[in-house]
Order: C-alpha cells, then sequence, then structure tokens
C-alpha cells in the first residue's frame, strides 16, 4: 500500500553496475556512481560519459524489454528508478543487460562491509536530511565508519529526482593509473639470458632486458598478481519517496 499523502517512505535499492571495456572487451566492476573506472585486465581509464553515461546506465531506451519481469517499457525512454519505484514501497528486483551494460538492482537494505549487519535505511535517510554532505554514519554492530554521501545534483538526475544517498560505494577515485597496481616488486628472470629483473605494478607488460635487451612478455600470472582483477561489489541508492512519487513512476512505467 503506498504512504498517505504528505508522507514519505525510505527505500533502498542494492545495485551492481559492470560496463564492457571499449578496449579490451572484459568486464568492469563499476563500484560506485563515479566518473570514470579502470579496466584491471588491459589497464585502461574508462571515461564514463557517451554510451556509458550514468544517465545511459540508468535507463531504459525505447522499446528495450525488461529481463527480470519479462515485459517490455513504454515506446520512451524509462528511468530505470522509476522501474523500481512503480513496485510500490518495497520496491522491485530489476535486471538489465544491454549494450555492454548490466545492472542489478535488489530492494535490499545496506550491510556494514565489516560485520555484516543490516543498516536501518530510515536513520541514514535522516542523517543524509540533517547533514547532507556532512553526513556521516556508523555501524551500530562494530562501530565501523559506513561510507555514506548525498549525490551530486548531476548523479540525482542520472538516477532519480527521489534519491537522497549513496552508501557504500567502494569505487576508487581520482588517479586510477596506479589504483590497484603491487608496489612489492617481485623477480622474474630474463627469458633471454635468465638475468634477473625487478618487477613492480608500474612495469610495463613487455619489458626490455637491461643485460640482454631482449624482450620479455610478462605472463599472465604475474601480471594478475602485479595487477590484482577488481571484484564487483555492491553499493546502495537510498530514495525518500512519497504518495505522488510512487504514482509518477507507475504512470511512467
Amino acid at each position: 500500500m503506498a504512504p498517505h499523502a504528505g508522507a514519505t517512505t525510505p527505500l533502498s535499492a542494492r545495485v551492481r553496475v559492470t560496463i564492457e571495456c571499449p578496449e579490451c572487451a572484459g568486464p568492469i566492476p563499476v563500484n560506485g556512481v563515479v566518473p570514470e573506472v579502470l579496466c584491471t585486465n588491459c589497464q585502461t581509464v574508462v571515461p564514463l560519459r557517451d554510451r556509458n553515461d550514468w544517465s545511459k546506465i540508468f535507463t531504459y531506451e525505447a522499446g528495450e524489454g525488461c529481463m527480470e519481469h519479462k515485459i517490455l517499457v513504454k515506446s520512451s525512454p524509462c528511468r530505470l528508478f522509476d522501474y523500481f519505484l512503480a513496485f510500490g514501497p518495497k520496491g522491485g528486483s530489476l535486471y538489465r543487460r544491454h549494450k555492454g551494460i548490466l545492472v542489478e538492482v535488489e530492494p535490499k537494505a545496506p550491510r556494514c562491509t565489516r560485520c555484516h549487519a543490516e543498516l536501518d535505511t530510515a536513520s541514514l535517510v535522516v542523517e543524509l536530511h540533517t547533514e547532507g554532505r556532512d553526513a556521516d554514519a556508523f555501524c551500530p554492530g562494530c562501530g565501523a565508519s559506513v561510507a555514506i554521501r548525498a549525490p551530486t545534483e548531476r548523479e540525482r538526475n542520472a538516477i532519480h529526482p527521489t534519491c537522497v544517498g549513496l552508501v557504500g560505494e567502494s569505487a576508487p577515485r581520482g588517479d586510477l593509473s596506479s589504483i590497484d597496481a603491487a608496489t612489492d616488486p617481485v623477480l622474474f628472470s630474463c627469458m633471454g639470458c635468465g638475468a634477473p629483473a625487478s618487477l613492480d605494478g608500474s612495469s610495463r607488460r613487455i619489458f626490455t632486458c637491461g643485460y640482454c635487451g631482449a624482450a620479455n612478455y610478462v605472463p599472465d600470472a604475474l601480471w594478475l598478481r602485479l595487477h590484482p582483477a577488481a571484484r564487483k561489489r555492491p553499493f546502495f541508492a537510498l530514495f525518500d519517496v512519497d504518495a505522488r512519487a510512487f504514482a509518477s513512476a507507475r504512470k511512467r512505467v
């Protein structure tokens, strides 16, 4: 049942996003609403714009089918989270795979990354309304700090107007060229002369031996150790929804 007029309902969506690398076609986990991600397979920094812009990631294209519910959305584009809210105060599970983008959404409350205790969605929404961008939160079970922030206006427009917060993001920000690169050196023998070479996360995949000048290719196992593959981690979108927003979402879908 939808809430009565004037009341709002706090909702949480567990979100997992993967995109296809435009260079190597490998999957890239996107563990937060960030402007760019690093492909740990080919070390390419991929900006999230153009075909991978967040507004496109979170929008069904005209006539695109919903894989979770076996039905088509309207002939015009439809926000993914309008679809989520159209199911009512409990939200709906969604599975979108389209043009190299995979989005998985479930109506689940955030959990502490340390002790996995469930966090109270309503309390987090109140904190965001009270503190805004200065919001902070802690797990009531183990006391661990919880990653929480209010979305920027641009991010809110891409997600949904009722989105008030993002919780549990683990995607790195800033200079991604050195992310996940091992700093401890690893010894590797030149394939030409057997001389030792010290490699770390800054080493190139093909390097020249300092003794004999032979070109060496770092094998997959060693390269993966120097550049660990990123793992898909969920983050959570928090919404504060009134009766009008629920009705509007149903109408759009």
